[in-house]
């Protein structure tokens, strides 16, 4: 009688089951690749963002799925060596793409598994990248604090590794989100670093992003007038480079300077110039903050009803993406507007969510929704 050890699998089991795998690895390079491919699409030329998002979205099904098998064999084996590089490339490689389609959420699952998969391969450069990422993600939802953490991280990394590109984009990170709490000084050196490494590589990209925020830092400053040849600046290479979001962001930040030079006609016009670049590239983050701007505009033009039409959009999409500063500074909009048309309470409510808000995230903006409730409160107008 011939005994069977039931433990063991037939050999041809595990012949069938090394060529599923073999069979699965090529079919998640291939749509890693075609994930890279459009960030290449992306950098190409005036009509690549178009290329790259109508790829990415003909195959998200495909990508998010294999994604997801590599995090899953990776999670389970952290030893799988393929599996680890898998994760890494579904996380970075098609980075500039992906963040105008999934959610900051989504991309923080994904880019926590790749930072892990980064330290088990001992890649510090791919780290330092995913850090970065991870910042601006953590930023989208309003952790500042945390997306800092991140930043100083990466600029550590990025140093340690020699990679100027990357310790450049970290520290002008690294100054937006100071510069969200309040610290715009410190902020502007970390863009001066920022472009001083552009110009030293000479990354179109990098240095437009430099000169944007430099010129935002300005404006922060009380120099709006000044900051308004760092956006021109930053606007003309956008058009250069073909970089869509680069150029909704300029035009966004020419209206917020006009609106502060107290022409809210002229804001009006750059911020829907804004909007539709923003709508036709899918991009949520910058349709929220056009819309937002566009509804500021309205209120000083003493149109506080069409406002809160914009304000609405604002806090639909503020609401689906989880992005807590847009969600409170458009309450507080919203509360002014509300307070124009003589209802007193729902102002002091919208205010009072936004304060709260404000607080979670550390906004400079506290100090504001804390005067106009005291105000309200002891009845002024």
């Amino acid at each position: 009688m011939t005994d069977f050890n039931y433990g063991d699998p037939h050999p041809q089991a595990i012949d069938c089951l090394k060529r599923k795998r073999s069979a699965d690895e090529r079919t998640a390079r291939y749509f890693a690749e075609k994930l890279a491919e459009t960030d290449s699409l992306y950098l190409q030329d005036a009509g690549g963002v178009a290329k790259a998002l109508a790829l990415f979205d003909q195959e998200l099904a495909n990508i998010r799925g294999w994604q997801a098998w590599v995090a899953k064999c990776f999670t389970a084996c952290p030893s799988d060596r393929f599996a680890a590089q898998m994760c890494i490339a579904y996380a970075l490689d098609g980075a500039r793409t992906a963040s105008f389609r999934l959610s900051a959420a989504a991309r923080i699952r994904c880019l926590d598994v790749c930072a892990v998969a980064c330290q088990q391969l001992s890649d510090r450069l791919e780290e330092g990248q995913a850090l970065n990422n991870l910042g601006i993600a953590w930023t989208e939802l309003g952790d500042v604090r945390k997306a800092i953490s991140c930043y100083e991280l990466a600029v550590k990394m990025s140093r340690e590794t020699s990679n100027r590109h990357g310790e450049g984009n970290a520290l002008g990170n690294l100054g937006l989100a100071v510069s969200s709490l309040g610290d715009a000084k410190t902020a502007c050196r970390y863009h001066e670093q920022a472009l001083a490494i552009a110009r030293e590589t000479g990354d179109r990209h990098a240095i437009g992003n430099a000169v944007s925020s430099l010129g935002s830092v300005w404006v922060a400053l009380g120099y709006a007038t000044k900051a308004i040849g760092f956006y021109e600046q930053a606007l003309a290479i956008a058009s250069e480079t073909g970089d869509q979001r680069a150029k909704a962001h300029a035009l966004g930040n020419l209206g917020v300077v006009w609106y502060n030079l107290k022409d809210p006609q002229k804001a009006i016009k750059f911020h829907e110039q804004a909007l539709n670049i923003a709508r036709e590239t899918g991009d949520r983050y910058t349709e929220s903050q056009s819309l937002n701007n566009l509804g500021a505009a309205w209120a000083v033009l003493k149109r506080p009803q069409e406002a809160i039409v914009f304000y609405d959009e604002v806090l639909a999409i503020a609401r689906e993406t989880g992005d807590r500063h847009s969600f409170g500074t458009t309450l507080f909009n919203s509360a002014l507007a509300f307070d124009s048309l003589n209802q007193r309470d729902k102002a002091i409510n919208h205010a009072e969510h936004a304060l709260g808000i404000f607080q979670a995230i550390e906004s400079p903006h506290a100090d504001a929704a804390r005067r106009i409730l005291a105000q309200w409160a002891s009845g002024e107008p």
